[in-house]
């Protein structure tokens, strides 16, 4: 390909992480292109930028087809871009998230760890394809929901989300009259439907059953936006966790492994860093009578002050639920700690959970279980959790 070549066509051999397509030019080079294409469509391609290893490109035009791709079923589909797997059926979006986990695992750690990987991977489906979002962002603009459109700056104004649960698609356009103008944060209760803003500052209540366990959280908090995804992925941590007395849980936010972990029967030591977040937990053990469950804020991003009350409680298992940006260096801490026998790691985004986990694999731990949780249909994203064992 000319370096002076803007647009070109291209076949595009695969899906990688965060749902971009793989090509390559007649040289071989690599070309990674925008959401949106599916493996083996043909396309014509303009560049956005080059680089030294491969060239960032956006489709103009699909100009042959997969047979699998469909019309969208969302009016703004075309312009939003927030739901490129919508175009296919359930059953294809989750093979293609299962060999994009799969060929992460072994271009970020080795095709050992992914062959492993692909023998005990678990793959947990949402039961509900739409309207799954208890929580989300909206861009106000003149008293009126909008979304920005795929790749560019420009607000479009929209009357429904199909990924919106109804307690909020219901409330949308009238709760935007008096909010400012700008990306806002609403939010809704999966139990009662009660919808708030996130700076408004309201307490939600988020029901974890069968734990018997009621969560209030307040509207400008973190909690999991697909709640139903979110009761599957407690259960795993759970069932990943039995056996093992004490669990120390890092980056606990409000207490979403932690409190049923303690109704549960551990003994529970939760580390967080945000103080709202510590307060929220701190509260909710108070209101659901967990007393073997204790809160603490410490930042994990410097272990060297936050690794010793993890070291004095000597966890036998450990739970890490880092954020997208991933642990940091408390992970170094782990591998050689005292007793512990057993990690649980919940990643949302798998790049940076390898990096974080590759010193681990290094000197020893071994992978003993993976489970790809659905957490977000129609989007690239996943929500995976791995288990790694002392040998």
């Amino acid at each position: 390909m000319s370096k002076y070549m803007t647009e070109f066509d291209l076949r595009v051999d695969k899906l990688i992480w965060r749902g971009r397509g793989l090509a390559r030019t007649g040289a071989g080079k690599a070309v990674i292109v925008d959401p949106g294409v599916l493996p083996g469509e043909k396309i014509r391609a303009r560049v956005r930028q080059e680089k030294k290893g491969h060239i960032l490109a956006r489709a103009e035009q699909i100009l042959e087809s997969s047979p699998s791709r469909r019309e969208h079923p969302c009016i703004y589909g075309s312009e939003c871009g927030a739901c490129p797997f919508a175009v296919i059926s359930n059953r294809l979006a989750l093979e293609i998230k299962r060999d994009v986990l799969l060929d992460t695992l072994g271009r970020q750690l080795s095709r050992e760890v992914s062959g492993a990987a692909a023998d005990m991977l678990k793959i947990h489906p949402a039961s509900r394809a739409w309207r799954y979002r208890y929580r989300g962002q909206v861009h106000v603009l003149n008293a009126e929901p909008h979304f920005m459109q795929s790749s560019t700056n420009i607000p479009v104004p929209f009357r429904d989300c199909k990924v919106f649960a109804r307690p909020l698609s219901a409330v949308l356009e009238k709760k935007c009259t008096g909010v400012a103008e700008g990306r806002q944060l609403i939010a809704a209760s999966p139990l009662n439907g009660e919808v708030a803003w996130g700076f408004e500052d309201k307490k939600l209540i988020l029901p974890l059953d069968p734990w018997g366990i009621r969560m209030h959280i307040k509207s400008g908090s973190f909690f999991q936006a697909n709640w139903e995804q979110n009761k599957r992925l407690v259960s795993l941590v759970l069932e990943s966790c039995a056996g093992y007395p004490r669990v120390a849980d890092l980056y606990a936010g409000s207490g979403n492994f932690s409190l049923p972990l303690a109704v549960s029967g551990h003994e529970v030591l939760a580390v967080e860093g945000s103080k709202g977040a510590v307060q929220e937990g701190k509260e909710n053990a108070e209101i659901n009578g967990t007393e073997n469950v204790r809160f603490i804020r410490r930042d994990l991003f410097r272990p060297g002050k936050s690794r010793q009350p993890v070291v004095s409680f000597s966890p036998q298992c450990v739970v890490a639920d880092p954020p997208r940006s991933g642990g940091g260096k408390v992970v170094h801490c782990l591998g050689d700690m005292p007793g512990l026998k057993r990690i649980v790691w919940v990643s949302c985004d798998i790049v940076n959970s390898c990096r974080d986990l590759k010193p681990l694999l290094n000197k020893g731990w071994e992978l003993s279980a993976v489970h790809l949780v659905d957490m977000f249909p129609q989007t690239w994203h996943m929500e995976v959790v791995m288990v790694l064992d002392r040998k």
